[in-house]
């Protein structure tokens, strides 16, 4: 399903939030988007969680491909 960069980028907030682990080739191949895109959406919710003071981070799992939200140390 073909959605706005806003869309994709809330959609995948959410998901994290949610504590879902988000593979990163099913999300760009959901909404149509490249991986290179998806990776620049991932850097925009860091720097949100940064600049927002927020005690979460977004880690990746090489083992699934996969993205999710953690608590940060």
């Amino acid at each position: 399903m073909k959605v706005s960069k806003a869309q994709a980028v809330l959609f995948l907030y959410s998901l994290l939030k949610d504590g879902k682990k988000v593979n990163m080739n099913e999300f760009c191949s959901e909404h149509v988007i490249s991986i290179p895109t998806f990776k620049r959406y991932i850097c925009e919710i860091r720097c949100f969680l940064s600049n927002a003071f927020m005690d979460e981070e977004i880690v990746y799992s090489q083992k699934d491909n996969s993205y999710s939200m953690v608590k940060a140390n």
